[in-house]
Order: C-alpha cells, then structure tokens, then sequence
C-alpha cells in the first residue's frame, strides 16, 4: 500500500470512528438528559457534527486524487463542510444557553442576533461561489485554502468561546455540586476544538478537528449523563441519593462546634394544588419551591436537596450568627420570591421541622426522625389552627 493510499484509508478510518461514537450518542440521548427542548438541541448539534464528518469523508477521496477529480461536486461537498461547522457551533451554543438555565425557549431576536456567525459563513459561501475567497478546487480536484478561510474556524470558535465565558461565570454562582460539574463541562467543551484547530495549522489535512470536537461532546455527554445519578430530573435540586451521601458525610465531622443542622420542608396542601390545577401545576409548584430552597441554600451556605414526592431538605453547618428559627425565615422569604418571580397566583407555603447533630454516633435516620416529628408537629398545630 502507498503511503497516499495509506493517508487516505487512516484519514477515512477516523472519520467512520467519530459517525459511529457520534450516531451512538444520539441513541443515548434519553427523556432523563434533559427537557424536551434541550433533547431536540442537543440531538441537532450532533445532527450537524455528522453532517460535518460525512461531507468530510466523501472529499477525501477527490483530494487525494484516488478518484476522477469533479470539480462540481467538490465544491458542494466543501461547502456543506464549511456550513455544517457553523451549524454545528451555532446549535452548541442554543443548546448550552438553554441547558444553562438561560432561556427556556429562545427568542427570534436573541436567534438573529446569536445566528451571525453561522450568516456570515453563509454569505461567504454564496461569494465563494464566484470569487474563491474562502476554498478553491484545482484541476486535479483537490481542496485549496482561499485567503478568508481562517475566518470559517474563527467564526465557529467564536459561538463556542461565548459559551466557555457564560459558563465560567455561572461557576462562579453555582449552589450545588451537581451544577459546578455541568458548568465545568461546558467551560472544558472549547479546550480540544481549539487545541485541534491549532494543531491543524501547522499540520493540516488531518481529522483531528472532527476528533477534537468529539471529545468534548462525549465528554459532555457522559458528564451530564453521571450527575443526573445525583439530580432530580424535575426541580433540578440533588436527589435523595445524593442528600444520603452528604448527610452521611456531615454527621461523621461533627461535634458541638461543628454542628449540623438538618431541616425538613413539606409543602403545605401539595394535594390541593394537584386536584385543583392539575399535575402540571403542581409540578410547577414544586419547581417554584425548589428554586426557592436553592436561593435560600445560597444565602445560608447550605445543600439543598429534594428528598421525594412534595418532601425537601436543607443542611445547613452549625452557624453563630443564624439561629435555626432565622434560616426557617430564610427559607420562606425566599419561597416569596421565587413565587413573585414565577408570578404565582395563588399560595404556595411549606411547614419545616429542623434537627441538630453535634455527634459523629448519631445515625443519619435519627436525625432525619427528629426533624420529622418536629416538620409533622407544626403541621397538626396548623391544622387545628385552621379548624
């Protein structure tokens, strides 16, 4: 075997590796990914990087001349690569900001403005097509360079540079470590495109580009795949797995100084909320209460975590300066708010019981019994209040 042909079968191989590890991301994707929403946006930024790698693929024989050279149908192939990089970085991009909370369905404005990159590569294209300022196509059919073709990568890292920016600067707000590790991921995702597209201008003609950007989907793919083990799908709080572990871990450091507190939250006529407006509503409702719970973990430097059905916790570590009473306080004041911000028109409160551990011995379902009892206390008063 030459060494063209060798090139070329090594290249082609690489090329059927990444369409195979892409094609089986996109049967992974499952409903516990994410909404359906961002499952649509994620499967089309792998859509795109398929598109990429198969036109990517079907050039290589022209350009190594191991075929008749067609000038027509190399100049297609290119400039559904060329495209199909800005599709892909631009879908990464709609996919990150709404996966980041940002938008829960992005605006046509926010769309025109944020779509540029992905225009402006199109525009170049159609100039392409009569003046070759991006890819020319010589004689022999081979792909040749055009003097603006650095703005095709630069364009496309650009989408994918504003998503490591946005989310370097949601880390730094981040209430759960659930959340540090999806913001991380989405940080990291820019590191081997860019690497690849450096390595790519000092030794060109290679997949590394392709290989590059699948890293980093599989590695974000499998990152948000591993934290939905410790999340719950609805409120996006850590789950009950999760709160066992770090309750666990708590109580075996603590002591007088060091004291846990563990509250219990129950939602006050959850089943009201239900029969009255539905399971929709009330799925809401508890998504109202738990962004409420994740402001309150915030401003008490506690972990928030719903631990089942209408049933939430915080723990908060043994602090001075708080009372549990004043975190009880935190916990509903910042329950209004999440209710005005969602513009809530009718009442959502919960009842919360609290207990304190100032010994490793004690068991984790002591604690979570004596938080119980008090949780369940407030709640007969209540009612009996209300009779």
């Amino acid at each position: 075997m030459n060494p063209l042909t060798l090139y070329a079968t090594t290249y082609l191989l690489v090329d059927v590796f990444c369409i195979t590890m892409a094609t089986g991301i996109i049967r992974k994707v499952g409903q516990s990914f994410g909404s359906e929403l961002e499952i649509r946006y994620f499967k089309n930024f792998m859509g795109f990087y398929l598109l990429y790698c198969l036109t990517d693929a079907l050039c290589l024989p022209f350009n190594c001349a191991l075929v008749p050279p067609s000038e027509g149908v190399n100049t297609v192939l290119s400039t559904i690569n060329v495209l199909a990089m800005g599709l892909l970085a631009g879908s990464w991009h709609l996919f990150a900001v709404v996966k980041m909370g940002e938008y829960k369905e992005p605006s046509v404005p926010w769309r025109i403005v944020h779509g540029l990159p992905f225009v402006t590569l199109a525009l170049l294209c159609v100039i392409n097509l009569m003046v070759p300022v991006l890819f020319d196509i010589n004689v022999q059919g081979a792909f040749i360079e055009g003097p603006l073709y650095a703005l095709v990568p630069i364009l496309s890292l650009s989408c994918i540079l504003e998503v490591t920016l946005r989310a370097f600067r949601h880390m730094q707000k981040a209430q759960t470590q659930v959340q540090r590790l999806e913001y991380r991921a989405f940080a990291n995702f820019s590191l081997p495109p860019i690497l690849a597209c450096a390595f790519d201008v000092f030794v060109p003609n290679t997949p590394i580009v392709a290989m590059g950007l699948l890293a980093s989907a599989l590695f974000v793919f499998s990152t948000l795949q591993e934290t939905r083990i410790f999340n719950d799908s609805l409120t996006g709080l850590n789950n009950r797995r999760r709160a066992d572990q770090y309750i666990a871990s708590k109580i075996m450091n603590a002591s007088q100084e060091r004291a846990v507190y563990l509250y219990v939250l129950d939602v006050d006529l959850f089943k009201q909320i239900n029969d009255s407006k539905g399971h929709i509503e009330g799925d809401r409702a508890l998504r109202v209460v738990a962004e409420g719970l994740r402001r309150a973990a915030g401003e008490s430097n506690g972990f928030a975590a719903r631990w089942g059905g209408d049933e939430f916790l915080l723990v908060v570590d043994g602090n001075r300066e708080l009372v549990p009473e004043e975190v009880v306080e935190i916990i509903n004041r910042n329950l209004r708010t999440a209710c005005d911000r969602a513009e809530v028109d009718y009442l959502i409160s919960v009842s919360t019981g609290y207990a304190v551990c100032t010994s490793p011995e004690e068991h984790p379902d002591q604690l979570m019994m004596r938080a119980d009892r008090m949780l369940y206390d407030k709640k007969r008063i209540a009612h009996c209040q209300a009779a």
